[in-house]
Order: C-alpha cells, then sequence, then structure tokens
C-alpha cells in the first residue's frame, strides 16, 4: 500500500488520507517498512550472487534494479 499512499499523498495532499500521512506514526511506518524492502532485496541479491558461479560482466536483473532505483531515490529524498 506504500505506492498507493505516497500517490494519494502527492495528488491530495488536504483529504483525509493525505492528512493521515502527515502523522509522525505514519511516517515512521512508511520508512521502517522501507527499510525491511531494501534489506529483503538485499537478502535476495546476496543469495543470488552466492549460488552463481559468474564473476562479471553479466548485466543487472531485475533485484539489483529495484536496488538501484532505491538507492537513487533516497539520495533524493536526503538532499545529496
Amino acid at each position: 500500500m506504500m505506492p498507493i499512499d505516497a500517490l494519494a499523498y502527492l495528488f491530495f495532499p488536504k483529504t483525509r488520507l493525505g492528512q493521515m500521512m502527515r502523522s509522525p506514526f505514519m511516517k515512521f511506518m512508511h520508512h521502517s517498512s522501507s527499510f525491511v524492502i531494501f534489506l529483503a532485496l538485499l537478502v535476495l541479491l546476496s543469495a543470488k550472487v552466492a549460488g552463481s558461479n559468474e564473476r562479471r560482466g553479466r548485466p543487472p536483473d531485475v533485484v539489483e534494479a529495484l536496488i538501484f532505483v532505491w538507492v537513487i531515490g533516497r539520495c533524493k529524498d536526503s538532499g545529496e
């Protein structure tokens, strides 16, 4: 639900859902779930890398692309 909540807040910030998204508890829940998803992606990637015999040169897969998007999004949020 996190992406749907974010889109709802982006387009309708004055609604009841938008006001709920501003609460510290919801901010905490979304940041925590985002971090857990990131850790799960890292675990998936490390399990996949440990099981493969390839060293270099393979193109990035879906999990690596999702990690890249997450990191770029976090850098944009923090202003770095």
